[in-house]
């Protein structure tokens, strides 16, 4: 036997592994650079406004407490803001509004269809502001 040509496809074999494993590598770098796109704060507060939104008209109190201030949570328990914010409101087709963001406060504005108890079967368009503060580098729903 010829080492030499023993030798010559595993070379080659080596060299397309070698190249397989190069062009694999280069697309989970820019799968990973595509995925690690940092989003606006309009963004990030119009989504996690939803989630807070989502988890008050499931009944989820702790999920929905948990998207208040640390400073709130510190001052009051998942109690008092059941009390306070539990109530699953009577809402329906959530819709971000606009969203107007300052360093670490924005203004955000959540369109919804109310069903008011005096109006039964009618829902009025309304809208509320909420006010969203960075801390941590996580945003955070303002309640007094």
């Amino acid at each position: 036997m010829n080492l030499l040509t023993n030798q010559r496809p595993m070379q080659s074999q080596v060299r397309w592994l070698r190249w397989g494993a190069a062009l694999a590598g280069i697309t989970v770098l820019a799968g990973c650079a595509g995925l690690s796109k940092p989003k606006d704060p309009e963004t990030i507060v119009a989504e996690r406004s939803l989630a807070y939104w989502q988890a008050r008209l499931d009944g989820n109190v702790a999920k929905a407490y948990g998207f208040t201030t640390p400073a709130y949570r510190s001052l009051k328990s998942e109690e008092q803001f059941r009390r306070a914010y539990g109530m699953a409101p009577s809402v329906e087709n959530l819709e971000p509004g606009q969203a107007r963001c300052e360093a670490d406060r924005c203004e955000f504005n959540m369109k919804f269809t109310a069903q008011l108890p005096m109006l039964k079967g009618t829902g009025v368009p309304m809208g509320m502001k909420e006010v969203w503060v960075r801390e941590d580098g996580q945003w955070w729903i303002f309640l007094e």
